[in-house]
């Protein structure tokens, strides 16, 4: 279901034509490293403290980009 809803916010946002931070599959990425999502997603949704520090990471590498234009 979480991978579903980013795909679809991936899809408003280039419709829209707005930024999007794929954090789903950064943080899958991280999962498949680590054996599963239960590190990064305390119930297939919730973030967990690792899966802040993916998002914290993706939004400040974003943040950066744009700073620097």
């Amino acid at each position: 279901m979480t991978r579903l809803y980013a795909e679809a916010v991936k899809q408003v946002g280039q419709e829209q034509k707005v930024h999007v931070v794929d954090v789903w599959t950064a943080i899958d990425a991280k999962a498949k490293e680590a054996g599963g999502l239960a590190k990064y997603l305390s119930d297939g949704l919730h973030l967990t403290a690792e899966g802040y520090e993916v998002v914290t990471y993706g939004m400040s590498t974003v943040s950066l980009l744009f700073l620097r234009r």
